[in-house]
């Protein structure tokens, strides 16, 4: 009887070992399975880094040929606009090569480093807000600023005349 019961422990025990055998041996197929997910993602990974930093330092060249040919002090301003860039990546869906583009546009279009923030913020809001293309909207938010500084110096210059005439009796 003593044999009997050292039989059954010894099959129950090779069931234990063969079921534990069975669990290591899937952890291990599934640790395989991770290790060979990893390696094949990860070029494609490196790769998508590897373009993004690409499209910044384009947009970030761009920005740069844009404030140089406004007359602009590239050393000066370029790090004041690619903070901005980190500002507004931190808190939208833009990444910092979008917002380096959206302001190489505005500068193309004669916006200064001062006007810039307003005029990426608005584009910003009016491409949300009408579900437009946001370089479309920093063309107009540009434009809108170009006609709203065109107006007011058009304005000043009427009112300069005016004090002029006013003055010497001339008009």
């Amino acid at each position: 009887e003593t044999l009997k019961q050292i039989e059954k422990a010894s099959g129950d025990l090779s069931k234990s070992i063969s079921s534990t055998a069975t669990i290591v041996n899937g952890f291990y197929m599934e640790l395989g399975a991770m290790g060979a997910r990893f390696a094949t993602q990860l070029p494609a990974a490196l790769f998508k880094s590897i373009e993004a930093f690409g499209r910044q330092e384009m947009a970030v060249q761009k920005l740069s040929a844009a404030v140089r040919s406004n007359g602009g002090n590239v050393s000066e301003v370029l790090p004041i606009m690619r903070q901005f860039a980190s500002e507004i990546q931190r808190i939208t869906t833009y990444g910092d090569e979008q917002v380096l583009a959206m302001q190489a546009m505005a500068a193309s279009m004669g916006i200064s480093a001062e006007q810039m923030q307003g005029v990426i913020r608005s584009a910003i809001g009016l491409s949300a807000a009408l579900k437009m293309d946001v370089m479309t909207a920093v063309k107009a938010a540009s434009a809108a600023q170009s006609a709203r500084l065109g107006a007011s110096a058009l304005r000043q210059r009427r009112q300069r005349e005016e004090d002029f005439s006013g003055r010497f009796g001339v008009g």
